[in-house]
């Protein structure tokens, strides 16, 4: 997964990796990202936290949760890393394949720097209180990452009928039935099934940007000779 984010770096036309809105008069979907770093924190396990790190002059809609989604998809081993440069490529993929974006809830935009900014710092007392005020949402939620992880433990080493009868079955701790349970990547993109995974570029791809800008352009013309009768109608009253 980390080499396949570097393909992301550079200066790349990303239409395949954002939400398209033509409405909102962006025709330009070349941005620069400058660096992506993924690190791993804790120990190596299931449950083990990735954190993703990027960094660009500028950001399309919807554009980090699109490049997230494709990642992920990588390190299930459900697409290839070349997928990314195919998909970079307006040539070859000229529409977005459907594919959900990841959630949005673990994505922060933690950090800004403009030139010749010169920033106001606030107060030591302020700080204290921010520093209070995070403090308090740390402790929160890890006891119940705490908790939670305790409750893993005690049912990956509950007993369990190996078969499916129930009755004569062997009965054994669930760790030892061996069943690779993993539902984290479906949590982190809306409506994700592994099993029911099909290749992006076997998918059918949406509207490419000079279709949208052609229906808006249409949608356009239709609303001012509309106008236009109304108007006259008016006038002719």
């Amino acid at each position: 997964m980390r080499s396949a984010a570097q393909k992301f770096v550079g200066e790349h036309d990303f239409r395949n990796f954002c939400k398209i809105d033509v409405s909102a008069g962006v025709t330009n979907f070349r941005r620069r990202i400058l660096s992506f770093q993924i690190d791993c924190l804790g120990d190596d396990n299931p449950y083990q936290v990735c954190v993703m790190t990027v960094t660009g002059q500028a950001f399309l809609w919807h554009q980090v949760r699109c490049m997230t989604a494709i990642l992920l998809y990588i390190s299930q081993g459900l697409e290839q890393p070349e997928v990314i440069d195919y998909m970079l490529n307006a040539s070859l993929c000229p529409g977005r394949p459907q594919y959900t974006m990841a959630s949005e809830y673990p994505l922060l935009l933690y950090d800004c720097l403009f030139e010749e900014v010169k920033w106001i710092n606030q107060t030591s007392g302020d700080h204290k209180h921010l520093i209070e005020h995070f403090q308090s949402l740390w402790s929160s939620f890890r006891i119940r990452t705490a908790v939670l992880g305790t409750m893993l433990q005690q049912v990956t080493r509950q007993l369990v009928s190996e078969g499916s009868s129930g009755s004569d079955d062997r009965i054994v701790p669930w760790c030892h039935i061996g069943y690779d349970v993993n539902c984290q990547t479906e949590t982190l993109i809306p409506g994700f099934r592994r099993e029911n995974h099909r290749p992006l570029l076997a998918r059918p791809t949406a509207d490419t940007v000079e279709e949208r800008l052609a229906k808006k352009r249409r949608v356009d013309n239709s609303r001012k000779e509309s106008s236009t009768g109304q108007t006259s109608e008016n006038q002719q009253t």
